[in-house]
């Protein structure tokens, strides 16, 4: 598909972009451990340059190639670092993870049929990758952000079954059309498929597939045995009650109230209330004193104050800079804009008592404070995970993004710049390279009318949980 009928791919999510961005600048990083090497990377798609690059510096004597490409009987594949230890060479494929995957060991299979297949005399495969425990203290330390596993032991045992795989995937890549595939669960391990929405097409929504909370191998389980709708469920099959509320709830569009668990529930909520909403992002390689690689990192707040039930909102918020850190600015700005007495409501609130913990360990003359404001954090959740507040078009989730549109559907999140918590932590992240001010500007500004519409849909969503209740 990928070769011959690449108009049926799915745009790739922005996610997929960051994740790639990642990746790129990891493996730029990781080239310093290795200096003063040659870059053969394509350009513009030139493989054949880059092949002829490969081969001039291996002859000359060159001791370090960065993607280092070789080709053998139709195959390309090209390798991160390539290393001449005495007369043979080390390759090292570095990877943004934090640990080796099992994908990992195939994709470095294959570079090794190929790179031996092409006379490449290698002495060891390695995958490079980010060591987690790694806190940053002062400079960056790069022998410490980043561990070596030599991978040559399983490399090897995959050479026979890739010689295989390699065949057949020649004889796929060279049939007219597609071969017909049976979906299954290698539509999403170890990747979503680009192609799914060629295959998918006989599954048609609510499906088991939509089943929240009941894994993959469970729903194909469903599946092979021919039961696809919500009502073909054979009574016999063991479901949560969750899962049993979402297809009664689905098969009668009918919203399910718990009123007396609603009504203490909010009861037990104090004037004023604050509506609180965290925006992070997760730089792979870490940028502030302390922190570590992937580690959470608060830029963003909104919250909005409701000082008594009939009262105009009040909003304050806040956005920091990549550079310098933020975090300190973002924590002294939250505690003013929360403090006083009330409630304060987050949604999933354990994400925001995580990085709130994390604040207080890098800053602990803030520690008291900080505490203070844990306890008086309550999650505006809970009434959906206990499902005291259950609606058809939630799908059987309990997020925000699900639960809005469900209780709100005039509130909502599409055609905005900025419109997931991922996105808002790419734009975030960006704000580093772009050097345009205007665009800049524009950036914070949109991430300001995300954040802002969180904590405006959290009180949306309460204003209907008191009508209901």
């Amino acid at each position: 598909m990928q070769k011959n009928q690449p108009g049926d791919i799915a745009r790739t999510p922005e996610s997929e972009y960051n994740s790639f961005s990642k990746g790129k600048y990891v493996g730029e990083l990781a080239r310093s451990l290795y200096p003063d090497g040659k870059d053969a990377s394509p350009i513009d798609y030139d493989y054949k340059a880059a092949l002829e690059k490969t081969y001039s510096w291996i002859q000359s004597g060159e001791q370090v190639i960065y993607e280092a490409s070789f080709q053998y009987q139709g195959l390309f594949a090209s390798v991160d670092i390539l290393v001449k230890q005495g007369k043979q060479w080390h390759a090292y494929e570095v990877k943004s993870s934090t640990s080796v995957k099992e994908h990992h060991y195939l994709d470095a299979a294959f570079q090794y049929y190929v790179m031996q297949g092409a006379g490449l005399d290698i002495s060891g495969i390695s995958v490079i990758h980010i060591n987690n425990k790694y806190v940053l203290h002062g400079a960056l330390n790069l022998k410490h952000l980043f561990h070596k596993v030599s991978i040559r032991h399983q490399v090897l045992q995959l050479q026979e079954s890739i010689a295989e795989k390699v065949q057949d995937l020649l004889t796929i890549s060279s049939r007219p059309e597609a071969q017909v595939v049976e979906i299954g669960p290698h539509c999403m391990m170890p990747h979503t498929c680009n192609f799914m929405d060629h295959c998918w097409g006989h599954i048609s929504s609510p499906s088991v597939f939509d089943l929240a909370h009941l894994g993959i191998l469970k729903k194909f389980e469903l599946y092979q045995q021919g039961y696809v709708k919500l009502d073909e469920i054979p009574e016999g099959f063991i479901l949560s009650a969750g899962q049993q509320l979402q297809i009664r709830s689905t098969l009668g569009r009918e919203v399910h109230i718990d009123r007396e668990a609603l009504r203490n529930w909010l009861g037990s909520l104090h004037y004023p209330l604050l509506f609180m909403d965290f925006e992070c992002f997760q730089p792979a390689v870490p940028l502030y004193e302390g922190s570590r690689p992937f580690q959470q990192v608060p830029f963003q707040f909104s919250v909005h104050r409701l000082r008594e039930q009939g009262a105009g909102l009040e909003h304050t918020a806040f956005i920091g800079d990549p550079i310098p850190d933020p975090r300190l600015d973002f924590l002294q700005a939250l505690l003013k804009a929360v403090e006083g007495e009330g409630t304060v409501l987050a949604y999933n609130q354990s994400f925001e008592i995580s990085r709130l913990k994390d604040l207080a360990i890098q800053f602990p003359e803030y520690k008291g404070p900080v505490n203070e404001l844990i306890k008086r954090i309550r999650d505006l959740m809970e009434p959906f995970l206990q499902k005291w507040y259950y609606a058809p078009d939630m799908q059987g989730s309990y997020s925000i993004k699900m639960v809005l549109p469900a209780l709100v559907p005039e509130l909502s999140y599409e055609g905005m710049a900025i419109a997931d918590g991922q996105a808002a932590s790419y734009a975030f992240e960006s704000l580093m390279y772009e050097q345009d001010e205007e665009k800049k500007a524009a950036i914070k500004r949109d991430l300001l009318a995300y954040c802002n519409l969180d904590t405006e849909a959290m009180v949306k969503v309460w204003e209907i949980l008191m009508q209901q209740a």
